[in-house]
């Protein structure tokens, strides 16, 4: 009983050797992994370059057959206008268009007299731009020292000074002239006391000016600083120039009565009388 029981326990060395190399075995055997698959991106670059070759090509015999359709319609175009028109037409035209210009340059060259009519139209042109146009910087300018003003007016005119009052005009008047049957303009300027110094509006409350016939008008002096207080008045006649302009002076105690007048030529007139009672300057 004894010596069975020694030789079992012999034996479990044994198989704990055999279990130890099969575990062994388990461990050293290697193992497998799938490996990581990769993209080519030039797998499919001959593909692309022979769908773009092919394109191309497409593009280019499109492009070519639409070239041809195009000047195939251009010559039938062509030809139709010119079987329509013809060239012996095309040359006649030239011809005749050739011969007008020759001529009229022969004829540029040939100087031509000039008439009274022609010089009575430069004349009457030249009036018109002065009309329009006045310029009074060549003006020479005259110091009205009885009224304290200064003011511009070209050669041909002339002043008529009093104590209050200053009268300016291009009339000039001879013993066989009727005043009713030529042009002439003229500005009258009357002084007016204002001892209060008061503004136009007030001023003429208190005064009450003559202005009957007469309505308000465009200012004549603009407002802005520096330029006197002045109110611009339009006779309501339907012909004829006729204005009233109010400057004020209060500084001086004076308001300036301007009265426009002309006869005859009332466009080439108003302006040219504007330009002039523009120049006023009051010297103190």
């Amino acid at each position: 009983m004894r010596r069975s029981s020694l030789k079992t326990k012999k034996k479990s060395p044994t198989k704990r050797k055999k279990s130890v190399a099969a575990t062994g075995e388990i461990l050293a055997a290697p193992i497998s992994k799938n490996e990581p698959a990769y993209i080519n991106i030039n797998e499919n670059q001959s593909e692309l370059s022979s769908k773009n070759r092919l394109l191309w090509i497409i593009v280019a015999i499109f492009g070519l057959a639409l070239a041809i359709f195009w000047l195939f319609t251009l010559r039938i175009n062509i030809k139709k206008e010119t079987d329509d028109i013809g060239f012996s037409q095309i040359a006649g035209q030239i011809s005749d268009s050739l011969a007008r210009f020759d001529t009229e340059i022969k004829n540029r060259s040939l100087p031509e007299p000039i008439n009274a009519e022609d010089l009575a139209a430069i004349k009457d042109n030249l009036e018109a731009q002065i009309k329009s146009n006045p310029d009074s910087s060549a003006w020479p300018t005259h110091e009205l020292t009885l009224l304290e003003i200064s003011i511009q007016y070209p050669s041909d005119w002339s002043a008529t000074l009093d104590d209050r009052q200053a009268v300016l005009t291009d009339f000039q008047p001879s013993a066989s002239t009727v005043s009713n049957q030529i042009n002439f303009g003229r500005i009258t300027i009357n002084e007016l006391a204002n001892s209060a110094k008061l503004d136009l509006a007030s001023w003429q409350k208190k005064n009450q000016p003559d202005l009957d016939g007469y309505i308000p008008d465009q200012p004549l002096f603009a407002a802005a600083s520096g330029s006197p207080e002045s109110l611009t008045y339009q006779s309501n006649k339907a012909t004829g120039l006729d204005r009233l302009i109010y400057l004020n002076n209060p500084s001086g105690k004076k308001v300036y009565e301007i009265k426009i007048e002309a006869n005859g030529d009332f466009d080439y007139y108003r302006p040219l009388a504007e330009a002039i009672v523009k120049t006023i300057k009051i010297l103190n």
